[in-house]
C-alpha cells in the first residue's frame, strides 16, 4: 500500500511515478520523469533506486526554478537521458549512473546480464543559470556524457566536493 500511495500522490502532484522492485536487489525502484522536487517525487531516500526516464511527454527529469530536490546518502539515481536542475539539488553521498548499471542498486531493468553499462549511456546532470546553491558532495557519477559533459554547469552556482566522476 505504501508504493500505491506513493504512485497516487506523485500522480496528483504532477510527477510520473511507477514504483517497482529491482530484480534481485531488494531495493525499491521508483520511476519518475518531468518536474521532480521535495514534495513531488522527492526527496530521494536512502536505500531506494530512482529511475529518471524519458517518455510520457517529458524528455527527462527537471528540478524547476524555485524548488529543491534533496537526495539522501545511499540513494541511487539511474538516468536514461538527463536531470536538468533549474532549481536546487542537494546530494550528499548519492550515486548517479546508467539504468543499465547492475553494480549499483541491482538489476533494476530486470534483464539479467543482457546489457552492460557503458560510457555515454545517459547525457548529463545539467545545472542552468537559475540553479542556485546546488551541492554535490561525496557523490558517484558514472556512465554519462553521451553528448554533453556528465556534470554540466551552465552559469550555475554549484558546489562540487569529493565526487568521483568517471566511466
Amino acid at each position: 500500500t505504501v508504493l500505491r500511495t506513493l504512485a497516487f500522490v506523485s500522480a496528483l502532484l504532477g510527477a510520473t511515478a511507477a514504483p517497482a522492485l529491482a530484480q534481485g536487489s531488494g531495493a525499491t525502484v521508483i520511476s519518475l520523469n518531468g518536474d521532480i522536487w521535495d514534495g513531488n517525487g522527492g526527496p530521494f531516500l536512502t536505500g531506494n533506486v530512482y529511475h529518471i526516464f524519458t517518455g510520457g511527454g517529458a524528455c527527462c527529469g527537471r528540478v524547476p526554478p524555485g524548488q529543491t530536490l534533496t537526495i539522501q546518502p545511499g540513494a541511487i539515481v539511474k538516468i536514461d537521458f538527463s536531470l536538468n536542475v533549474q532549481g536546487t539539488l542537494i546530494a550528499n553521498g548519492a550515486t548517479f549512473t546508467s539504468w543499465l548499471d547492475d553494480a549499483q542498486g541491482g538489476d533494476s531493468n530486470g534483464d539479467g546480464s543482457m546489457t552492460l553499462p557503458q560510457p555515454g549511456d545517459w547525457d548529463s546532470l545539467q545545472f542552468t543559470s537559475t540553479s542556485m546553491g546546488s551541492v554535490l558532495n561525496n557523490c558517484l557519477v558514472r556512465y554519462g556524457g553521451s553528448t554533453e559533459p556528465m556534470v554540466w554547469c551552465r552559469g550555475a552556482d554549484v558546489a562540487i566536493a569529493s565526487c568521483d566522476i568517471f566511466d
